[in-house]
C-alpha cells in the first residue's frame, strides 16, 4: 500500500489488506506489518553482482526497477573495475540521457552509484560465500544528494543450494 498520509488512510489500508488476504490466502496469518516512510522520487537504477563459475565475481549496473525486466539496459563489469570504468558503463547505457538531466530533470548523482558499485565489488571479493547481490531499485537523486536502496537481496552459498 502506497501514499498513506494519515491514521485514517492507514486504517483503511489495513482493512483492505485484511480483505485481500482473506480472499486470496485465507490460511495466511500475519504476525505484523512493516510501515515505512515513502522516499522521494528519483531515477531507479540497479547495482548487483553475481559469482560466475568461469569469470568469477561480476558487477552489474543498469536501469532498475521494472525497467531492467522490460528493457534489459545493463552492463557487466569485473568486480574490481575502477571507478572510471563503472562511470563509463553507466554512461554507455541506452538510458544514459536520464543520468544527465533529461527534459528539465536534474543530473543524477552518478558518483554515488559508482561508490555503491565499488562497495558491492569489494563485498564479492572479500566474501567468497556471497553468490549474488541485487540492489533494485537503487533510487538515485540529483548530484550531491545521494541514493537510497529500496530493495536489496544478498544470496550466500548455503542459500543458493
Amino acid at each position: 500500500m502506497l501514499n498513506i498520509k494519515d491514521e485514517s488512510s492507514l486504517r483503511s489500508a489495513w482493512d483492505q489488506m485484511q480483505q485481500n488476504i482473506k480472499r486470496f490466502s485465507p490460511e495466511l496469518v500475519l504476525d505484523g506489518v512493516l510501515v515505512e516512510a515513502m522516499g522521494p522520487q528519483g531515477l531507479e537504477l540497479v547495482v548487483g553482482a553475481t559469482r560466475d563459475p568461469q569469470w568469477g565475481p561480476l558487477l552489474m549496473v543498469g536501469l532498475g526497477g521494472v525497467w531492467i525486466e522490460a528493457l534489459g539496459d545493463f552492463r557487466l563489469l569485473s568486480s574490481d573495475a575502477p571507478k572510471e570504468a563503472i562511470a563509463r558503463a553507466l554512461h554507455n547505457l541506452k538510458a544514459h540521457k536520464l543520468l544527465q538531466g533529461f527534459r528539465g530533470s536534474p543530473r543524477v548523482d552518478v558518483d554515488v552509484v559508482v561508490s555503491v558499485a565499488q562497495s558491492v565489488g569489494r563485498l564479492m571479493r572479500a566474501h567468497p560465500d556471497v553468490m549474488e547481490v541485487d540492489i533494485n531499485p537503487l533510487v538515485v537523486y540529483p548530484e550531491g544528494q545521494g541514493a537510497m536502496a529500496l530493495d536489496a537481496l544478498i544470496v550466500t552459498r548455503s542459500e543458493a543450494r
